[in-house]
């Protein structure tokens, strides 16, 4: 094979590859696949370069926090919770949700173990969990990124009495005094979104109380078989990575023990830990 020949099927190679990774939500090892495993033979071609601009503009919400929320501030599910999910309501999101069925067996153990346990809800959207956790008697708290989302957790807090505060703010850059740690501190559909989960994870654990408990979520998978649409649709993909039980047990078992982890009918498994 001739040195022309070899390099136009290096390149074929690395880009089959990247298309793969994008199309299964893999978009952080897409990143540095593109920015690290390029040989130096191909630095210079232009559809090299031009596919690595690409991907570091649907990987920009990995390190800017204002890119990130201006990408679920249009997100079509950062929509009203009773949009997004039809037939569902905050008085049934733990007969729809296993996540949310899990946490409130959870938090009902919890009960049992000291006072009513307030929870932390990160990445909490519009308040719709905290306010099914208001009605089954619990304190929530919610935080995050979209100011929209946050302006109508505040709505629905003022019509529930047990609802708790609501803020935007970064997950990885709240600190909170030590009499105001959370029993109970929920990240569901988060962790795969992140640029450094085990920074994350460090975030999250310092959330918790003495002897509180961190539930965590995140799909087993992908649900589109790798024909992601639009898969190269220039634009933040939202999810960087994807878990498998092993890698999702991995991770969580550097921070804890899991003390309980299930998967739901819609493919999210999650997991209950205790730090």
């Amino acid at each position: 094979m001739s040195r022309v020949l070899y390099e136009q099927d290096v390149k074929r190679r690395i880009l089959a590859l990247r298309e793969d990774l994008v199309r299964h939500d893999e978009n952080a090892a897409a990143m540095h696949l593109m920015e690290h495993c390029v040989p130096f033979f191909l630095a210079g071609d232009m559809e090299i370069r031009v596919v690595r601009e690409q991907q570091r503009e649907m990987c920009l919400h990995l390190t800017d926090a204002e890119a990130y929320a201006r990408y679920y501030a249009t997100n079509v599910h950062e929509r009203p919770f009773e949009e997004q999910y039809p037939g569902a309501t905050v008085d049934n999101a733990h007969e729809v949700f296993h996540r949310v069925a899990f946490l409130r067996a959870g938090l009902l153990k919890q009960r049992f173990v000291g006072e009513n346990p307030r929870v932390l809800d990160v990445s909490c959207n519009d308040g719709w969990m905290a306010a099914n956790l208001a009605l089954a008697g619990y304190r929530c708290d919610g935080i995050d990124l979209n100011p929209d989302c946050i302006a109508r957790a505040k709505v629905r807090a003022a019509s529930l009495e047990r609802m708790g505060e609501f803020e935007v703010r970064d997950f990885t850059d709240y600190a909170v005094e030590p009499s105001s740690l959370h029993e109970a501190v929920a990240c569901f559909e988060t962790i795969e979104h992140v640029a450094n989960p085990v920074l994350a994870m460090v975030a999250l654990q310092q959330l918790v109380a003495l002897e509180g408990r961190l539930y965590v979520s995140t799909p087993n998978g992908v649900d589109h078989n790798g024909d992601l649409p639009g898969w190269d649709h220039v634009e933040p993909k939202g999810h960087v990575r994807v878990y498998t039980p092993e890698t999702f047990a991995a991770l969580l078992q550097r921070f804890g023990t899991i003390e309980r982890m299930e998967q739901g009918p819609d493919r999210v498994m999650v997991a209950e830990v205790s730090l």
